[in-house]
């Protein structure tokens, strides 16, 4: 099976290390990134790789899926994934960037309402590691998780072309052109493709066309939520699939939990070439699956988002008091606070209320397994998912 992987970022890459991983050796795996970096340690600031193009404006340099973003946190979850990838390449994270331990909430006036845990140690097992929110820049945890891939795989993992066109050839495989450096154009083919290519996603367009209702937002940086993710050897995960509001600082652990659910449910498929039917139909199945598994977590934080987005609006100062009290209430003894809330009007209320429930979020966010959602999915007894007809 030949495998395409366009997008080099962050999703790109840990997909590329997740795939080497589950899959059999005799599995092909490419990834195409648009921009270069300047030097080949990776080092330093990144520049375009297409000396024709006279300018480097904005624009071309948000096609490229390691240069957009500032700073980022990767949840517990997030890092939880990277500890399952490699044990190493999960310390390189960590020294990196540092360990955010708290959260600490005040209010516009600076006075401290509370102080919060980021660690997941309260909803896992007594015997697990307890991870904590890893603060970086994003460039940082994309230039880490590079290098690993470039020792472990040596330095020809990533091919700086800039896929143009992703398209479906009456052959029944899928067509990647892409361009070079000095705007050589090429043409390679695959089994399966995969769209890490962020917002601004070429295979999202291949999919989708210029359907409106599956146009992203390029004021926010966040794409609506898509009828499905995946079509005849097509497939979205990370940001091309559902980029997020900040608010629910998931983004880059969601990215993280696409990649692992993709290979595990390709290297399950195939683990045993000797009982795989028809590759298109196999890998149909796999990321059908994908989306089966992941659509229902990601809808539900990205809702959850929605709500924390909307509750920041501008309200009074009765009203921003009250707030602030109960919030200081709250995090000094939940059962009284959540008594206190009960007497007060809702409009007073509701913005606080996610406080009472944050232990049931964690959860929900922290708990959650690709490994057992994929045995789920391929469970013996299980209907196998039919390959889309359109």
């Amino acid at each position: 099976m030949k495998i395409i992987i366009c997008g080099g970022g962050i999703t790109g890459l840990s997909t590329y290390l997740y795939l080497r991983k589950h899959l059999p050796g005799t599995n092909r795996v490419t990834l195409y990134e648009s921009h270069r970096p300047r030097i080949d340690n990776v080092e330093g600031p990144l520049t375009s790789p297409y000396p024709h193009q006279a300018i480097l404006n904005l624009d071309r340099l948000s096609a490229s899926t390691a240069l957009v973003g500032g700073r980022l946190g990767i949840s517990p979850n997030g890092m939880r994934v990277l500890r399952d990838l490699s044990g190493d390449l999960h310390d390189r994270v960590i020294a990196q960037g540092f360990p955010a331990e708290k959260f600490v909430f005040k209010g516009a006036n600076g006075w401290t309402l509370g102080v919060q845990s980021t660690s997941d140690k309260a909803v896992r097992a007594q015997n697990d590691h307890a991870e904590v929110c890893i603060a970086s820049s994003r460039h940082g945890l994309w230039q880490t998780i590079l290098r690993y891939a470039q020792e472990t795989y040596g330095g020809g993992v990533v091919r700086y072309r800039k896929v143009v066109t992703v398209e479906r050839m009456q052959s029944g495989g899928i067509e990647v052109r892409s361009i070079d450096e000095n705007g050589n154009e090429e043409a390679d083919e695959a089994d399966l493709v995969i769209g890490a290519d962020g917002v601004k996603s070429v295979v999202r367009k291949a999919l989708f066309g210029d359907e409106p209702r599956c146009q992203p937002s390029y004021t926010l940086r966040i794409n609506r939520e898509l009828p499905h993710w995946a079509n005849k050897g097509l497939v979205l995960i990370g940001d091309a699939a559902h980029a997020m509001d900040p608010t629910t600082g998931q983004g880059a652990s969601q990215a993280l939990e696409d990649s692992q659910t993709l290979a595990l449910l390709l290297g399950e498929l195939f683990k045993d070439s000797r009982d795989v039917g028809p590759v298109a139909a196999t890998v149909e199945i796999a990321i059908e699956q994908l989306h089966q598994i992941r659509a229902p977590r990601i809808h539900a934080i990205v809702q959850r988002g929605k709500k924390l987005a909307g509750r920041k609006v501008n309200i009074g100062v009765i009203a921003e008091y009250f707030m602030y009290f109960f919030l200081w209430l709250l995090n000094r003894s939940p059962t009284l606070g959540n008594h206190a809330l009960t007497q007060f009007p809702r409009c007073y209320t509701n913005f606080v209320k996610g406080k009472i429930v944050l232990g049931d979020v964690n959860q929900e966010l922290y708990t959650w397994s690709a490994a057992d959602e994929v045995k789920k999915a391929q469970a013996p007894g299980v209907a196998k998912i039919c390959a889309r007809s359109t």
